[in-house]
Order: C-alpha cells, then structure tokens, then sequence
C-alpha cells in the first residue's frame, strides 16, 4: 500500500499519508480501513456532525499507544473546512470545526481521529441545545446488560410520560445513551437544570436499580443516570463515531426493537456497521421531527404510575401506540390470544364523523398516501368518533405481505400515483385494537372488552379487516412458518392497552426460516474485508431454472471469511449464470455453482430475495 496517495472527495483534493499504518492490532484495522469506514456510513453519519462543533480524540499510533484531545482547529485544516468560534470564559474563545461532507470525513480519519465528539448546539445556535442526553453507565466491576436495557426502557418510558420522545444509541464502550430532541430555544443553563430535574424524578421512583452518584464507590451495583453531559461546552460521542478501544466498536443508535436483540454496547464495529445499515436502514432518520418544547417536569408518583392521554373527546389527535416486547418461545400461561405479526406500517387511525386521519407509528400524517383505506373507513366503521390501532399491509398474489410494497407508497408524492397505485395495488388494513369510541376512553378495558368492542362496530371487507385471533399459539406460529410470514403476537386477555409503553402484555414472536441455496458468485471485500471476499450471491434452482435470491454478507467471522475466500477463489469463473439487477457489479465474481450454503432468513422479498439473511456454515457433502 502507498504511503501517500492524492485523491479527490467531493470536489476537494486531499493528501492521505500513512494508510497502512496499523490502528486497531486486535482486528486488523488500519488507517485505509478507518477512512473508508467513515466514508461508507458519510449518509448516516453527517446529519449528526453537520454544524456542530467538534471535539477530536487522536490516536496517531493506534489504540495500543497515547491519545490526545484536539478541541481548537489545527493550523494546517484546509481552508474548505468550515469551523465556529465560542467562548470558553470571559476572555477567551476556541474554534471548533465541523464536519459537514464526505471531504472533512476523509481528513478526519486521516488524521487517526478515532473519536468524534460533538456539542448539543449547531454554528447557528451555539447557546441553544437542540437536544438532552442521558447516559446511562453501568457499575464499575459487572455490567449486566440486561439491567441496563431495563433501566434505559424504563427512562424511555418515564419520560414519554413527561412528553418527551427518547432515542437509544450504544455507546460503543460500556453503556447506553438516551438522546432527547428539543425545540432549540431555551439556553443552555436551563436545558441542564431541566434535565438535571428529570433525572432526579426519575431516580426517585427507581431507586433500587439508578443512582445519581458520581462516584463509583457510592453507587452499589446500580446504573448512573448522569446528566453532566448537558453542560456548557459538554460533549458527547457522535453516532457512528468509533470509539478508542481494542474492538474497534461504533456508537451505534437503535430503534426500540433492536436494543432488545443487541448484545453490548461494543456488538457493532468498524467491520459491520455499515453492512448493519444498509441492511436495516438509519433508525434516527426522522428524529429531529420528535423535537418538543422544553417543559417542566412532571411529578409522577409510583413506577406504575399511567402515562397522561394525549388524546381528549373535544380533540382527537395521534395517540402513542403500545408497544410489544419480545420473546423466544409461546407463553405458557392460559391467559394468552395469539394472532399474525403483520408486515407492515403500524398504524393509528382517528375518525372524527367524516373525517379520517391515518398515522404512522411516528405520528406522521400518511392519510393522503392511503385514500383507499381513509374512504374505506368512513363506511366500515360504525361510530362517530375513534382512535384506532393497526397495521397496514400490501398483499400480494399468495396472500403474503409484501413489506418493500406499502412502505414504497410512503416515498410517492404526485397524487396522480398515489391514485393509479391505490387503484391497481390496494392496501389492506388490519385493525386489531380500540382506544377510544364516542368520547368513551377504553383504554383501561380488558384486551378481551375492547376486541369485542372493535368487531361490534366493523364491517370486515378487503380494505378494513379485523385480525384474527386463535386461542392455539402453537398451531399459529406452525402455520405461519409454513406461509413464511413474520411471526405471531401473544396478546394476555386481561390487560389494559397502556399508551405508549412497550409492555410484556404483548409479546412479538418472530420467526425464521431456513434454506441452503446455492453460491453462485461472491463480491470483493473492501473496508475490513479487504482481501477476503464481501458477501455472496445465492441462487435455487426451481423448475429446472437458477433463479437469484440475493446476497448475504453476515454471520461470517474472519476464519469463515477466510476458509470461504480460499475455495471459492479455487472454483472456476463463469459468465453470470442469472439475470438480476445485482449492487457492485464490477466487484462480483461469477462461479459455477459447487457449494451449497445453510442460511436463515426473516422473509421473501416482493423481488423474490431472502429478507435479513444470515449465514450459518457452508455445506460441504
């Protein structure tokens, strides 16, 4: 590898130096590889570090030697990278810079920052938070994370209660943070004590398992809520920002659901993090759109204490949905429904005599991107006024749902389409919960009351269904396996529907299946992969036909990487044996088909592709 290369990144010449040096020995990483990190997840990772001043720790000689902390802008930054000035005292200021594009990325790594820290505040304004942060830290000698997820669902929750929406990230080292957004208009000063004031409410009613205390001798096996983050010049680890330790870890930010399948906060790397979000998408997408008005807190009393409705008679508005939790295996218990996971857009529904609100999970308003189901609902739907939950769903010519489908017409904004797609491709609702009817709450009714409830008042039809229920969870979740759909939901008939909260009443079951399809070529690996190769394509063969069924590129690690570089990189190349629309086709290698492959996926794709695949072993008889 060159010790210098020149190179252009989005129109800006930069000199990168020193690209094989080594940065993380334990894994193999090195300077080439840290940059290109940077510049595969430069989507994801921008929106978070655009504007914001930046605290850089550096690591020249790698994790194993010193680090330093690099605050005011060097003197050889190039003269396109933007920075802002703020004071640190009453005479005194430093300039901070920014990363706002592929370029500054790429000059980042170069210079061995393996750490980007940034402000709660933008260039624009620098004395207004634009979020709190929460960081949760585990006790010093045992970290069980699974207490840590307890403590960071329950904040969530607690503070949904005081009208805030909470995001989760790892923090690449031991802990969680929480971040807050909020409407950027109060000052610093006051964004601290407020969060200082949550924190304390919070503690108060959770205090067998939180604490406040800094010290780690005071903290006696419980989880630090710590808040100092939120201070004047306080930073904090960017998302998608590597973090300086052996592992090469990424603070990584989660939807709700994947917490609860994460293992540590070091699970995602430099090594897999971009193949994670290409796979599972950017979980914070839309998280500014959460930004509220700084409130007081509010007192609640116990740990059981219900969250506040949204929602009253006189304004019918989006309601949090609740959530479920996740299990491994059909509850015992006789208390138990069970009924399909639907593949689709969650959904909460108002009806206010003839008007029709559909929202997304996120409260966004997707009625206009759903006109089918909105005129459907004015005739279906005996009552005036509702809150309504479920899910909506494409489905497709076995019946199946097709999730790439409804999610497309969330992105169709000529209303010309959105007809013609709604006409050609209907949508399909299942409906399986009520909240609210006629100025009636029902929310504290049984599971049992309010379904009873929901299917005196629908009409069942092709558009608006009400999803079936069963009593037998074993023969369901069989027979779901059988279709291939997602998985079934464990619903207890006495609970309450609890706003906003992810409880274990509802318990989500997924399903996967398993398949051994043939390798039928590979990619070049890049990034940590360089020399091994990056994913492979698979094909079945069906009615005498090779057909494609996609790539999978996890489950791999560096010794299977390695075994499967060697045969494969043995067996002869060919023409492409399928015709797909593959990614990177200039980095594809075609072989004939020797090798049968055993892998589990979530679903098939309306292409035709494995959903979330993973590979397990090659099957060498």
């Amino acid at each position: 590898m060159p010790s210098k290369v020149l190179t252009e990144i989005d129109g800006q010449r930069l000199k990168l130096s020193s690209l094989g040096k080594m940065l993380y020995p334990g894994v193999g990483i090195t300077k080439a590889t840290l940059i290109q990190y940077y510049l595969d997840v430069a989507p994801y990772i921008l929106p978070y570090l655009s504007g914001r001043p930046l605290t850089l720790i550096r690591y020249p000689d790698g994790v194993e030697n010193d680090r330093f902390y690099s605050k005011n802008k060097p003197a050889w930054t190039p003269v396109w990278m933007p920075s802002v000035s703020i004071s640190t005292s009453d005479d005194d200021a430093k300039d901070y810079i920014t990363a706002d594009n592929r370029a500054a990325l790429a000059w980042l790594g170069n210079l061995a920052a393996l750490e980007l820290h940034t402000m709660q505040v933008s260039r624009s304004a620098v004395r207004y938070p634009d979020h709190i942060i929460f960081d949760l830290d585990p006790p010093k000698d045992h970290v069980d994370w699974q207490e840590l997820v307890r403590v960071a669902t329950s904040l969530r929750d607690f503070l949904y209660q005081q009208g805030y929406t909470s995001f989760v990230k790892t923090s690449g080292s031991k802990g969680l943070h929480l971040y807050v957004p909020i409407v950027a208009n109060q000052e610093t000063a006051v964004v601290y004590e407020t969060s200082k004031r949550l924190a304390q409410q919070y503690v108060k009613s959770h205090g067998k398992h939180t604490t406040l205390h800094l010290r780690k001798d005071r903290r006696k096996g419980r989880v630090l809520v710590d808040v100092l983050r939120n201070n004047y010049l306080a930073t904090c680890v960017a998302p998608l920002s590597p973090r300086g330790n052996t592992e090469a870890a990424v603070s990584m930010p989660l939807d709700w659901d994947s917490l609860y399948t994460t293992t540590s906060s070091k699970a995602y790397t430099i090594l897999n993090a971009a193949d994670h979000l290409r796979r599972a998408g950017n979980p914070w997408r839309d998280w500014r759109d959460a930004a509220r008005d700084l409130n007081p807190p509010i007192v609640v009393n116990t740990v059981q204490a219900a969250p506040t409705p949204i929602m009253v008679e006189a304004s019918l508005s989006f309601t949090a949905p609740m959530l479920a939790d996740v299990t491994d295996s059909i509850p015992t218990s006789d208390d138990y429904i069970y009924e399909v996971k639907w593949d689709g857009i969650r959904s909460i529904i108002t009806k206010d005599n003839d008007k029709v609100t559909i929202y997304s999970r996120s409260g966004n308003d997707i009625t206009r991107q759903f006109p089918e189901i909105a005129a459907a609902l004015l005739t279906q739907i005996n009552a005036s006024k509702l809150v309504l939950d479920g899910e909506l769903v494409q489905l497709g010519a076995a019946g199946k749902p097709q999730f790439s489908e409804v999610v497309g017409r969330l992105h169709i904004k000529s209303a010309a389409q959105i007809k013609r797609r709604s006409r050609q491709s209907p949508a399909t609702l299942y409906l399986f919960d009520i909240l609210h009817r006629d100025g009636e709450d029902l929310t504290a009714m049984t599971q049992t009351s309010r379904s009873e409830i929901l299917a005196s008042i629908t009409t069942s039809d092709e558009r608006v269904r009400i999803s079936e229920v069963v009593k037998d969870g074993k023969a369901l979740l069989d027979a779901v396996k059988q279709l291939g759909l997602e998985g079934i939901m464990c619903k207890d008939v006495n609970a309450p529907y609890e706003i906003g909260i992810r409880s274990r009443a509802w318990l989500k079951l997924k399903t996967r299946h398993e398949d051994t399809p043939w390798i039928i070529g590979y990619t070049k690996g890049k990034g940590g992969r360089t020399g091994l190769i990056g994913a492979l394509h698979l094909g079945k063969i069906v009615d005498g036909n090779l057909i494609y069924m996609g790539k999978v590129g996890t489950g791999m690690d560096t010794a299977t990487l390695k075994m499967l570089t060697q045969r494969l990189g043995d067996l002869s190349t060919t023409d492409p044996p399928v015709r797909a629309d593959i990614s990177e086709p200039s980095r594809t290698i075609w072989i004939t088909p020797t090798y049968q492959c055993t892998i589990t996926y979530a679903s098939i794709s309306s292409t035709g592709t494995y959903r979330e695949p993973v590979f397990i072993k090659l099957d060498l008889d």
